[in-house]
Formats: structure tokens, sequence, C-alpha cells
């Protein structure tokens, strides 16, 4: 299940307010229908804003007849995560402790992309307080994955990917802690980019580990996500240099441990850049065995967030988060002290190692989509592991959908450069994907 015909491309959107082929109405009505037809099966959203977004398309349209176009955002259909902020609703994080929180002003995202004209359609499903690698939540129901309704859609912001994946949004906004982005993407078949650190401001969105939170988006390809990062200001970025002059740093460590499947498409994927005449260079040292310990004690820091709530109304968490969180008392200051300063070597290992690689290559995952809640003991590790190194080093980092496997499910490469270099990352990956879109796969 697929339904992405009857949403345009963010570019083909554009060209059709410009030239009056489509007005931005017509276009929010189709999607609402969409959703209000789709969102049952799968539960990509837990509120859709009706009334607002066709008064939002109204106020667009009335704009581009008066000859205010806003940028390449005004008119486009957006989702947000549940965890962040829009003023006069509910933001409930997937969590039964804020099942009924209103909050009374928007997230800088929010308020950049109102700035914008963007139509913002509703809150997408997510994991409980955005801790957890699938699309399960006990309090809203769990999210299925549109292109294979029985796996696993990713997590936490499992419902943001479902949504672009079934064509209920032309972008949507997520959260990525250690994979929350880039593994919806590798499940679902989509783009997920996670911006370098602070390059989207997380003020409003409700914080999970602060050393290690991210805001990103996910698009149905790398085109769109370049021009929602434009639409927001990010600018633009082009690479004068011919595909053969790309110059690509293939992480071997993270190849270990992966899926046959997915060790057989990296083998493969990389053949082909190398055909294209890419300088595709062996990468061996990476700390990845750093990832999990340093995560683990780093992780500490959500307790402080959620540590009075747990101690007062523990009804409210699941039992499984109440022991991720209860764990975490096993943590000592010093231990964390120790981790951030690791951090940071860690951080500077991974800038100084891709100093000289336009991306970094490496598959988004060690593991494909499993079977909803079907999982292997080590699914979580193997779908975190590999984008948690990015997280740690705050680089920029993407998952590209690069093609349906013999099992049926789908397979992201992830895309990593130097801190800065967000745009020139996007620009990398729209080269290498129109690749896969010269019909090799």
């Amino acid at each position: 299940m697929r339904a992405t015909d009857h949403l345009p491309s963010i570019a083909d959107l554009n060209e059709g307010f410009s030239h009056g082929r489509l007005k931005v109405r017509d276009v929010i009505l189709g999607v609402l229908d969409a959703i209000d037809r789709q969102n049952p099966a799968i539960n990509a959203y837990v509120r859709v804003f009706h009334e607002q977004a066709l008064d939002a398309a109204d106020r667009a349209d009335a704009e581009m007849v008066a000859g205010h176009r806003r940028g390449v955002l005004h008119g486009i259909p957006v989702a947000l995560k549940d965890n962040i902020a829009v003023a006069g609703t509910v933001t409930a994080c997937g969590s039964a402790l804020f099942a009924e929180r209103q909050t009374g002003q928007d997230a800088t995202i929010v308020r950049q992309l109102k700035d914008a004209g963007a139509i913002i359609l509703g809150k997408t499903a997510m994991h409980e307080l955005a801790w957890g690698i699938d699309g399960t939540n006990p309090f809203f129901g769990d999210t299925l994955n549109p292109l294979d309704p029985e796996s696993d859609c990713g997590g936490s912001s499992g419902g943001s990917a479902a949504a672009v994946a079934a064509g209920l949004a032309s972008i949507a906004f997520g959260t990525d802690t250690a994979c929350s982005i880039r593994f919806p993407a590798h499940c679902c078949g989509v783009v997920g980019f996670k911006p370098g650190f602070d390059v989207l401001s997380l003020e409003g969105v409700t914080p999970l580990v602060d050393s290690m939170d991210h805001l990103g988006l996910f698009a149905r390809t790398i085109g769109d996500a370049r021009l929602a990062m434009q639409g927001l200001g990010a600018g633009t970025a082009a690479l004068s240099a011919r595909r053969s002059a790309l110059r690509v740093g293939l992480l071997r460590p993270l190849m270990d441990g992966c899926a046959p499947e997915i060790e057989a498409a990296m083998e493969r994927a990389v053949e082909r850049l190398r055909a294209c005449g890419m300088d595709v260079i062996d990468v061996n040292d990476v700390p990845v065995e750093k990832v999990g310990p340093l995560t683990r004690v780093l992780f500490a820091e959500a307790l402080g967030h959620f540590e009075t709530a747990l101690q007062r109304q523990p009804d409210c968490f699941s039992p499984q988060l109440r022991e991720k969180l209860t764990r975490k008392y096993e943590i000592t200051a010093a231990e964390y002290l120790r981790a951030g300063q690791e951090r940071r070597q860690f951080e500077e290992k991974l800038d100084c190692l891709s100093s000289g690689f336009d991306v970094l290559l490496a598959p988004a995952a060690q593991t494909l989509a499993m079977p909803l809640r079907g999982y292997a003991p080590d699914y979580a590790e193997k779908a975190y592991r590999n984008a948690t190194v990015f997280n740690l080093s705050r680089q920029p980092s993407l998952s590209l959908p690069y093609a349906r496997l013999p099992s049926g499910r789908f397979f992201g490469l992830m895309l990593s450069a130097r801190r800065g270099c967000d745009l020139s990352l996007l620009a990398a990956a729209d080269v290498i994907s129109a690749i896969w879109t010269d019909g090799v796969a």
C-alpha cells in the first residue's frame, strides 16, 4: 500500500500554485480526505487539525492571488511529531502523563513553518516520550508501516515516517536522539534527515536527552527535503563537481553484524557508486564500540526530565518505560561526567575522520524492519547502533531509500557529513539518489 499519487512533489506543488493550476485549499482537502480514509488503518496521526488547516489554506490562496508568495513552503502540507508544541493544542508526547497537556505557544519550528506559509495538518504518533525504536504505543495505539502492515514502521518518530510514506503529508517533522528519524525512514522507504545539532531549534520540543536530541524531517525525496530546508531559511547548496569527483568514506565497522540482505545490498550500492566514477574508500577507524556504553550513560539525562513525575504518577508510565528510567538511577555522577567528556572526544574523532570526504556511507541500521511485536532480542541495538554514531558526534546524517530487498522490506543508505555541512550533505545525497533513479537498485 503506497498512496502517494495524489500528492505531488513540493516542486510540482509550487509550479502548480505559481501558474494558478492548483489551489491550496484543493490540495489540503485532498490530503485531509486521504487522512480520513487511511489513518484509521495505519494510525499515523493522533490528532488532525481539519478546520485550522483549511483556514490556513484559504489564507494562503488569498495571499497568492494578491501576488504574495512566502517561499517554497507556502501552501505545503506538513505534519508534526506529537512532542512539538502547537499553541492551543495538546502535545501528549505519546504519553498518558501529558495526554491533556495544552501548550500556550508554538515551538520555534512551528513559528518558522507558519511564517513560511506551510499548512500544518496535525500531530503524528510516536513512541512513549520518544524513548523507543518501534511503532508501538500502549496509550495511543500502534502505528503500522504503510508499505507492509505486518512490519514495524520504526520509532520513535514512526507516525511521521508513516504519514510521508502513505502520502498523507509532503513533509513531516520528528526528533532523533539515537535513531528516531533515520530508522523509521529506513523501515518505511522514505528520506529521513537529521541535521546537525541545534541546526533546527528544539525550543518548544519536549526533551529526552539534551546532549543527543536533534530535530529533523521526513520527505519522499531528497529534492523535497532540500526544498524544506530552503523554505526554513537554510539557503541552498549545489555541488559544482561532477559525480566522479565525490569522495565517499565507507564506514566498514558499521557493516559488522548487519543482516545478510543488508550486507549484500551495501556491496551492490558500493559497486554502483564506483561504477559511476565515485571514489569510495574504506574507513576502519570508527569507535563504534563506544556507542552502546556512552548512550547507556547519557540517557540518564531523561531521568532528570521525568523523575518527579515517575515518583508521583508512576501509573502514567508504561512498565517498560518505568523500567528504563529506573535503571538510570544506577548511573553515578562520575560516570555521567566521564561520558560527557568521552562524547566530546568522540565528536572530535568523527569530525576529523570525516574531514577528507564529501560523505560518509553506512547502512542506516543493522536490521531490517521486523514483524510488529515479533522482535529478536537484539532488535533495538541493531536498530540504533549505526545511527547513534551521528547523534554522539552531532553531525548531519540522513537515511536515503535504496531498494526494496528480496524479503520485501526497504533498506536505507545512511549518508553523513562534517559538522556545518548539512546542505552539502543534501546536495551529495541528491547526486547519489539520481543513480538509483537512473534505473539501478
